[in-house]
C-alpha cells in the first residue's frame, strides 16, 4: 500500500506522458538489457527474472558490452520448457567489473549450457530488470526490449562483437534512403529539484559518438510552461549515453521539469536503432525515497 501510494504521488507530479511505439513485454529470441551495473554486491545490482514460454528446453546465451560496445565477458544458461531463471548480475559478471557500466544482450542459442556450440536459434524468452538499491530500499525498473533472429547477424553468439547487434525492431529508428538521413524524435523527460534528481539512459546501436569523439548534439529543452532553450547533448560513450541533465551546460536555472528533445538523425552512423528512459529518485525521501522510471516517448516528425 505505502508503495502505491508513492507511485500516485509521484505520477501526479511527474504528469502523464506520451504514449509510446516501443514494443515490450513480447517474447522473442533474445532481449537486450540496455543499461546494466553493479557496485559489488546483490544491494545495488542490475537484477534479470527470465521465462522460456516455450514447450522445449532452451539454452540462454548472455554478452556483457561496455558503454562502447566492446565485448567484456559472456556465458549461457540452461532454461527448461516453462522455466524462471534470476540472473543476478554481480553474481554473473565476475571480477573487476564493479560499477562498470554496460549492457547486456541475451540470445536464444543452439547448444547446452557446456557451450559445444552458439548458434543462434528461435525461442520464446521474456525477461523483466531492475536495479537494486538497498541504500534507498528501492528498485527501478529497467526497460527490456525484445531482440528479433533479424536483429542479429550469424556471429557465434559467444563472440558477439560491436556490430552484431545490428538493428533494434522493437525500438526507435533512424534511416538513410537516397542519401537522405531521417529518424524519430524522442522527447526525453527530467526532473530536478530539491526532492527529485534525474538520469537519462539513451541506448543506441552505434552513432552516439564520431570518429571516436563525443557526439555533441543539438537538443531543444522545454520547462513545464512551455518554455524552450536550444543546449547541446553530449554523449561520450558510442552506444550507451547515461546523462545527469542538471549538468547540461546552458540550462535555465528555473528548468527543473520537462523534457529534452532529440531528433535521431543527428547521430553519425547512418542507420540505426534506439531506445531511452528516465530514471527519477526522490533524493529528499519525501516519498519514502522511491525511484520510478520513465520510458521516453519517440515519434516521426
Amino acid at each position: 500500500m505505502k508503495k502505491l501510494s508513492i507511485a500516485v504521488a509521484v505520477a501526479a507530479t511527474l504528469g502523464a506522458g506520451v504514449a509510446s511505439a516501443y514494443t515490450v513485454g513480447v517474447p522473442s529470441s533474445g532481449v537486450l538489457v540496455p543499461n546494466v551495473i553493479h557496485g559489488g554486491g546483490t544491494a545495488d545490482t542490475t537484477a534479470v527474472g527470465f521465462i522460456n514460454h516455450g514447450s522445449t528446453g532452451v539454452t540462454v546465451y548472455w554478452t556483457f558490452f561496455d558503454e562502447n560496445s566492446m565485448h567484456i565477458t559472456d556465458g549461457q544458461f540452461p532454461m527448461t520448457a516453462g522455466d524462471y531463471e534470476p540472473f543476478i548480475w554481480s553474481q554473473k559478471s565476475g571480477l573487476g567489473l564493479e560499477n562498470k557500466r554496460g549492457y547486456l544482450v541475451f540470445h536464444v542459442g543452439t547448444g547446452d549450457d557446456k557451450a559445444s556450440t552458439d548458434v543462434k536459434d528461435a525461442g520464446l524468452i521474456s525477461a523483466a530488470a531492475f536495479q537494486l538499491n538497498a541504500a534507498s530500499g528501492d528498485a527501478a525498473y529497467i526497460p527490456v526490449f525484445p531482440i528479433a533472429l533479424t536483429d542479429l547477424n550469424n556471429d557465434g553468439l559467444s563472440v558477439l562483437g560491436a556490430d552484431s547487434l545490428m538493428t533494434l525492431a522493437s525500438g526507435a529508428q533512424w534511416r538513410t534512403v537516397g542519401g537522405v538521413k531521417t529518424g524519430e524524435t524522442v522527447d526525453m523527460r527530467y526532473e530536478m529539484d530539491a526532492h527529485w534528481d534525474s538520469r537519462i539512459t539513451l541506448w543506441a546501436t552505434g552513432g552516439l559518438t564520431t570518429a571516436g569523439k563525443a557526439g555533441v548534439f543539438t537538443v531543444n529543452m522545454f520547462d513545464d510552461n512551455q518554455n524552450r532553450k536550444s543546449v547541446n547533448f553530449t554523449c561520450d560513450k558510442s552506444e550507451l549515453c547515461f546523462v545527469d541533465p542538471a549538468t547540461i551546460v546552458g540550462r535555465p536555472a528555473e528548468f527543473t521539469r520537462g523534457y529534452i528533445r532529440l531528433n535521431s538523425a543527428q547521430f553519425s552512423d547512418a542507420n540505426g536503432s534506439f531506445v531511452s528512459y528516465t530514471v527519477v529518485n526522490d533524493k529528499a525521501g519525501t516519498y519514502g525515497g522511491a525511484t520510478q522510471t520513465i520510458l521516453n516517448s519517440h515519434w516521426q516528425q
